[in-house]
């Protein structure tokens, strides 16, 4: 049965990529930076043979990409190594930094909230949130919503310090 539960969402947008798209269907240099960006460089990013497997499989942290946008997920659990929502700012810095090698922005909020994750497929008020978020943030930056600056200022004085 399908549940929500208490997650850090990462939710981020690579900016100019319709004009970038375009240019790519006419310049085959384009095409090629489009090709590395979809089959090498994303994918090494967000599967867990890649990066993520510096991440304890217990973090359970799961990354998506749809077209130009991501998304990175993390339940909030006592067992986490440490806590899910440096888990998630973590990858969304690295993934930003991949992305800004070659030559794209990005643009994302990062949020505390309910959702449900597949392999495949994330939805509930914290992805909501995330989105929400991303859409306020106003130059390349990744803001972090009042529900995620809540759990941080939560987390001082917490068992992780």
């Amino acid at each position: 049965m399908m549940e929500f539960h208490p997650h850090a969402v990462a939710y981020l947008d690579i900016l100019g990529f319709s004009t970038f798209v375009k240019a790519a269907e006419e310049d085959p240099i384009k095409l090629k930076q489009l090709d590395i960006l979809f089959y090498e460089i994303i994918p090494r990013e967000i599967s867990s043979e890649g990066r993520n497997s510096a991440f304890p499989e217990d973090m359970e942290l799961k990354c998506l990409s749809c077209s130009d946008s991501l998304v990175i997920s993390a339940p909030i659990s006592e067992k986490s190594p440490y806590p899910p929502l440096v888990a998630v700012s973590i990858k969304a810095v690295q993934i930003a930094h991949a992305l800004l090698d070659m030559g794209f922005l990005v643009r994302g909020a990062i949020a505390i909230g309910n959702a449900h994750c597949t392999e495949s497929n994330i939805f509930g008020t914290g992805f909501q949130q995330a989105v929400e978020g991303e859409k306020t943030a106003v130059d390349p930056q990744i803001i972090l919503n009042e529900s995620a600056v809540q759990a941080l200022d939560g987390l001082k004085g917490s068992i992780y310090g």
